[in-house]
Formats: C-alpha cells, sequence, structure tokens
C-alpha cells in the first residue's frame, strides 16, 4: 500500500464513520396507512422516538463510499502508470464522474398527494432523462450529496501528493 492508498482508505473510514454517525431516518406517517417517509439524518444518540433507520438509504451510501473507494484504490495503485491517471489528474476526473452521476440520478420527491396538508418528501434516486421527469427535484439530498463530494475532493486534494513534473 502506497502513501496515496493510505490516504484514501483513511478518507473512506471517515466517510463511513460520518454514515454511522449519522443514519437516515424515516418517520411513521400517522394514518391508517402507516407509511414511512423519509425525514432526516439525525446523530445516531439522538434519534427522536418513532424514526426508523431508512435501509435502502443507508445501503445506498455504504455502496458509493465502497465503490468509490475501490476506484481510487486501483487508480492510486502502484502499478498505475504516473501520468496522471494516479495523480490529482485522476482524482479531478473521477470528482467529475461523480457529480456527473449525481445529476443524471438525482433524487425526486413523491407525487403531491391529495390529502389538504401533504408535504412533500424524498421519494428515491431516479434516471434524470426517465418518466420521472415530471416530479420536483429533492434539492437538500441533492444539494448535500454535491457539497460532500466536493468536500471530500478537496480534502483529498490536500492530503495527496503532488507528482513530480517531468
Amino acid at each position: 500500500m502506497n502513501r496515496s492508498q493510505a490516504i484514501l482508505l483513511i478518507v473512506a473510514i471517515v466517510n463511513f464513520i460520518a454514515i454511522a454517525l449519522f443514519p437516515p431516518f424515516d418517520s411513521i406517517a400517522l394514518g391508517r396507512t402507516a407509511v414511512t417517509v423519509f425525514d432526516a439524518f439525525y446523530p445516531l444518540f439522538a434519534v427522536p422516538p418513532g424514526k426508523l433507520v431508512n435501509s435502502g438509504l443507508l445501503y445506498l451510501e455504504v455502496m458509493f463510499v465502497l465503490v468509490n473507494a475501490a476506484i481510487g484504490w486501483i487508480l492510486f495503485g502502484d502499478s498505475a502508470p504516473q501520468t496522471g491517471i494516479g495523480s490529482r489528474n485522476g482524482l479531478l476526473a473521477g470528482i467529475a464522474a461523480n457529480i456527473a452521476l449525481i445529476l443524471l440520478f438525482p433524487p425526486f420527491e413523491n407525487y403531491p398527494s391529495t390529502m389538504r396538508f401533504s408535504v412533500t418528501s424524498f421519494d428515491g434516486f431516479y434516471f434524470y432523462f426517465g418518466d420521472k421527469l415530471q416530479r420536483n427535484l429533492y434539492q437538500p439530498i441533492l444539494f448535500l450529496e454535491i457539497f460532500l463530494v466536493l468536500i471530500n475532493g478537496a480534502l483529498l486534494w490536500l492530503l495527496l501528493p503532488r507528482q513530480p513534473r517531468a
């Protein structure tokens, strides 16, 4: 394991700790149907009563970090050529690919209910140009996703060693 891979591993572990400390929670709607609706990311040790962990969203978060860490591990490996793919240029390409993926599969709100006092909430991640195009984007999670990708990219940019110029 080289220095870049060690830094990547530390950043991935910090991401997993943050995901474990602030998991996504659902709220159980009042009524006969008892439908669960995404509520928020609460601290693990201060969860209000009546909240359930949104296991699907938690799984997506963990897999997103795992896949990015695996791709970074391969790109920053010892056998990678030193012409940019394993350096900061590769990191910039990874950040751009992550943001493009986030914008292609953004979070959408649910359909407005016919109830009098309905509140829209997070429904899921769908292909932007698919049949869900008439729905509104769920901006809080979209901004959070982009913000966290940029923060992780900036952190890795600062921590990764610079490649010597030839």
